[in-house]
């Protein structure tokens, strides 16, 4: 029967899901090998499927693909075997910073479960970034219901990267518009607008250079937040 190792990437980098990799015979993947495997917010996703054995190590990788996601998404079947499998992933993980992923087990089979980490919950951010975190947490609750802004955040949930350095794009855009209106672009006025209203109603220019009717400004942090009525 035929073998198939993979010690090296093994997936699709092209947008979608569905894809079944289909193998005869005798599938291993080594310690130095990784299956990536797109997954979409309405439970479908690419599956490695197997009409033989498999021998499993290295890492697992589920891709998120561009969609606003529950708090939870279950995947069953991603990896299956005919005859049987063995092993497991060292490595089990997404390539957007805000998923977990948690393996499950079945007969001669994986699944796995995708939870969605709130952009609010991680720890070590500055001010400005822990009010972009929370602005766009709430901001996210709220496209779900209504669909609001769902393009802002079907980009930031499939990006790669660190989440604080995410948060800080945000806060670059913001100075960017500012920096727009100060040299006389009326265009900064509607990119600072756009920020504002992606942004959960946070205009997050530190040196603010507009005078917004009912804002205040908080000097140590740059965060303007509503005042008090």
């Amino acid at each position: 029967l035929a073998r198939f190792e993979n010690s090296g990437w093994l997936g699709i980098s092209a947008p979608g899901t569905g894809t079944t990799h289909a193998i005869s015979g005798t599938f291993a993947q080594t310690s130095a090998g990784t299956l990536a495997l797109r997954v979409g917010a309405d439970g479908s996703h690419d599956a490695l499927r197997i009409s033989g054995s498999g021998q499993l190590a290295g890492t697992l990788t589920l891709v998120p693909q561009p969609a606003l996601y529950a708090d939870q998404t279950t995947y069953a079947n991603l990896v299956s075997a005919s005859t049987a499998l063995w092993g497991s992933f060292g490595t089990v993980d997404a390539s957007s910073p805000f998923f977990r992923v948690d393996l499950t087990a079945g007969p001669n089979s994986f699944g796995a479960e995708l939870t969605r980490i709130p952009f609010d919950s991680f720890l070590g951010l500055t001010p400005n970034q822990s009010a972009v975190a929370h602005a766009l947490e709430q901001d996210y609750q709220a496209a779900l219901k209504s669909g609001t802004g769902a393009g802002l955040f079907e980009t930031l949930l499939a990006a790669p990267g660190d989440p604080a350095e995410l948060f800080e794009e945000g806060l670059t855009g913001a100075d960017e518009a500012g920096d727009r209106v100060r040299q006389g672009d009326p265009g900064g006025l509607e990119a600072s607008g756009q920020v504002d209203r992606e942004l959960g109603g946070f205009r997050l220019d530190p040196a603010p250079c507009l005078d917004v009717p009912g804002r205040v400004e908080i000097a140590d942090q740059g965060v303007d937040e509503p005042a008090p009525v």
